[in-house]
Formats: C-alpha cells, sequence, structure tokens
C-alpha cells in the first residue's frame, strides 16, 4: 500500500504589487514502510492570478537565447537606463529579480523597505542586480542579453514582445 502525501502552498500577496504569486505543489508516494520512493514537483501561477502575460509577436519566451544582444558589463550608471526600458515589468519586479539570480533574502529586504509603489521595488532590485550581488561569476555580470533573457523566461517578465524590443536598441 502506498502512502501519497500532498503539500500545496500558495504565496500570499507581497507588497509592491505582487499578488498571489507561485503554486508549489509537492506530491511524494512513499513505500508501506513509509520511505520515498518518487517525487512530483510543479511550481506554477494558478489560472486566472497574476493578470496580463504581455507576449504577442516575436518569439515565445525561452526559445530567443539573444545572443544578438550586447552583452557589455553594465553597471549602477545604466540604472535609470535599464528602468526606463523595463518599466513595463515593473508589478512583476520579483519575478523578473529570482529570473535576474538575485536570491530571495535580497527581494526580501527590498520589499520590507515598506514600498507601496512597484516602481520603486524595481528601481531597487534593479540596481541590487547591477551591483553584481548576486553569483555573477557562475550566471555573469549584468548585461542588456541576461536582462532580455530574463524578461523572455515565463519565470521573469513573461514579455518576449518587450525583450525583443529591448534587444532591437540594444546590439
Amino acid at each position: 500500500m502506498a502512502i501519497i502525501n500532498v503539500t500545496c502552498c500558495i504565496f500570499g500577496t507581497f507588497p509592491c504589487g505582487n499578488g498571489p504569486d507561485v503554486l508549489n505543489t509537492f506530491i511524494t508516494a512513499g513505500g508501506s514502510n513509509g520511505a520515498p520512493i518518487g517525487e512530483m514537483r510543479s511550481n506554477s501561477r494558478p489560472s486566472g492570478v497574476g493578470g496580463a502575460t504581455g507576449g504577442g509577436g516575436g518569439k515565445s519566451g525561452g526559445t530567443d537565447d539573444f545572443t544578438d544582444v550586447s552583452g557589455d558589463l553594465l553597471g549602477e550608471d545604466d540604472l535609470v537606463d535599464v528602468v526606463e526600458e523595463v518599466m513595463d515589468v515593473a508589478s512583476k519586479w520579483r519575478s523578473l529579480g529570482l529570473a535576474l539570480r538575485l536570491k530571495a533574502a535580497e527581494l526580501d529586504t527590498i520589499s520590507s523597505k515598506n514600498h507601496t509603489d512597484p516602481t520603486d521595488c524595481l528601481r531597487d532590485m534593479l540596481l541590487a542586480w547591477l551591483q553584481q550581488r548576486y553569483d555573477s561569476k557562475r550566471f555573469g555580470p549584468p548585461s542588456w542579453r541576461i536582462l532580455c533573457q530574463a524578461i523572455s523566461k515565463q519565470a521573469g517578465g513573461n514579455n518576449p514582445a518587450l525583450a525583443r524590443e529591448i534587444a532591437e536598441g540594444h546590439h
């Protein structure tokens, strides 16, 4: 007889305009002695949550590697330009930060500053990214290419059209 344990967790509302973001489901099947024999993990956005996903036209997220986009290093001096380019995904600042490989603790710190404006959170998150407060040796230093890749991913901004628009301006 198999023992099946199902755990579901919906992350609640986050400050800075983030609503329920991800539904995590963990299913572990165990043998009669309770030892795990398999596990399935699913992370997905519940249907109807989070509003528009952007898109339309261009290549779909994840299929474009943006190799034609500048890989030149971006720094703090580029903050204003970067913020202006990604303003359309301000409400998804946290997801974009994760796609840019910032740690959840860093994003929690940004959120806990009591920002009520997603634009403030977006700016602070992008500043942390430009200051390389993540493992840039492993994931690469900040560049327009990495930003476009993150924006096009479902886990990031999920807006391949915006990513392509940014890419066209930064070859």
